[in-house]
């Protein structure tokens, strides 16, 4: 088997939720620029399994996932598979991505990536695990207000790992441990809303970011681009909005 074919094996359970993801920053950027976005890089919005390479199926490699005609710019949708990732985290990058965008860029075509950070998902994880041996207290507090984000994530990891009784004996402890620190819940209504953080992958970032040894090797097998998430060119979905509309008019 083809490495291709072993990451497509290990990646398709996925699908939906990136062809989701996709589906939900498409439908963004045409509300905000009135203009039609299309599907560009393979496999972009589908679930579908497509046999052979991206030359193979005309598309280079590792293309983007949207493209905006009007503006004449790129968007490489991604973000992580777990929900217990923290907004202070890293962002995670193929490698493969960002030598597509320099590419691009030497051809004066922009490619943004929108890292979209999922925080939905855990509490309905901690209810199917153990909701059954819950303090109702405890119940009624998770059903009313989201899981803080050091909560969401120290649970969401723990949770991915529960089997054994003895698995969900130490998430309960750990669940009542947060809420007897008041970090177990947040009252803000955004609790739960989706981070949506963009950088635009230009010549200047490739360098600083491919010539760097911060390129690791995750538990997956696979190598990644490490990009802090205090870096300061990462702006807000607005804000690239802001600068497309300003830099890239129709």
């Amino acid at each position: 088997m083809t490495n291709r074919e072993s990451l497509r094996d290990r990646y398709e359970k996925y699908w939906p939720l990136t062809a989701k993801r996709e589906e939900h920053i498409k439908n963004m950027l045409e509300k905000a620029l009135k203009v039609k976005v299309e599907p560009y890089g393979l496999g972009a919005m589908s679930t579908e399994r497509i046999k052979g390479s991206a030359k193979e199926n005309g598309c280079d490699t590792a293309d983007p996932d949207l493209y905006v005609t009007e503006y004449d710019f790129f968007v490489e949708v991604t973000g992580p598979i777990p929900h217990y990732i923290h907004p202070k985290d890293a962002l995670f990058v193929n490698p493969c991505k960002v030598k597509n965008a320099r590419r691009k860029a030497a051809k004066a075509k922009d490619v943004w990536l929108v890292h979209v950070l999922d925080r939905n998902g855990i509490r309905k994880q901690i209810f199917d695990l153990v909701g059954d041996i819950l303090p109702k207290e405890i119940e009624e507090i998770l059903s009313s207000f989201c899981l803080t984000d050091t909560a969401r994530c120290h649970l969401g990891r723990m949770c991915s790992k529960t089997r054994s009784p003895e698995d969900k004996e130490s998430l309960l402890d750990k669940i009542l441990y947060y809420h007897e620190k008041t970090k177990l819940v947040t009252k803000r209504k955004d609790g739960e809303n989706s981070i949506i953080r963009c950088f635009l992958m230009d010549e200047s970032f490739a360098e600083e970011y491919l010539g760097k040894p911060n390129v690791v090797l995750r538990s997956l097998g696979e190598k990644f681009v490490s990009v802090p998430s205090y870096d300061k060119r990462i702006v807000s979905f607005d804000d690239m909005i802001a600068c497309v509309k300003e830099s890239r008019k129709p």
